[in-house]
């Protein structure tokens, strides 16, 4: 059992409150996560992604560390743009990766609870194998994945850009396009 595994339920209560959603200091900029919340979310995503790769080497593992409801309408695990249940999936490079870097994390402006970590994986030979886009919810100690989109080298550019968010990556622009 994994750490995320004990927290599932908590974490699914943070994210289904009813009248939680952001407010306007969220997406005009006001609102920001403190350092101390980045910090936090650090240690969490590095924790999460550890569990990933783990239960990623077993068939059919997957499913116990994403969190159970649709993010977007779609399955919460996908390979270069295609989406599935996470319990169906297999993490074509988790056998060949020799290390991973995370890119970036983005805490979002609206709770410091929900972020992305996108981390890029290589192969022993240093060869770049592709990237792992995650959003994540934390929880007691640790975080559980809401989705996880694997793209290979030649579909990074398809991945939403890496900028500041409240509840999803993109909302503040489309916040800030419809107040124009």
């Amino acid at each position: 059992m994994t750490g995320f595994t004990a927290m599932r339920a908590h974490a699914q209560f943070l994210m289904l409150q009813p009248g939680t959603g952001p407010s306007a200091s969220c997406y005009d900029g006001r609102k920001a996560p403190k350092p101390s919340s980045i910090a936090k979310a650090e240690a969490r995503a590095e924790r999460a992604f550890l569990d990933y790769r783990t239960l990623a080497k077993v068939p059919r593992g997957l499913g116990e560390i994403f969190l159970k409801h649709t993010y977007l309408g779609h399955g919460n695990w996908a390979l270069d743009g295609t989406f599935i249940d996470a319990a169906d999936a297999t993490d074509p490079w988790v056998n060949r990766t020799a290390r991973v870097e995370r890119t970036s994390l983005t805490v979002a402006n609206g709770g410091s609870y929900l972020y992305r970590a996108i981390w890029n994986a290589y192969a022993a030979d240093g060869m770049l194998l592709g990237s792992y886009d995650a959003m994540l919810q934390s929880g007691r100690g640790s975080a559980g994945f809401i989705t996880m989109e694997l793209r290979a080298p030649g579909m990074m550019a398809k991945a939403l850009p890496v900028v500041p968010f409240c509840s999803r990556p993109g909302d503040i622009e489309r916040w800030k396009n419809n107040r124009k």
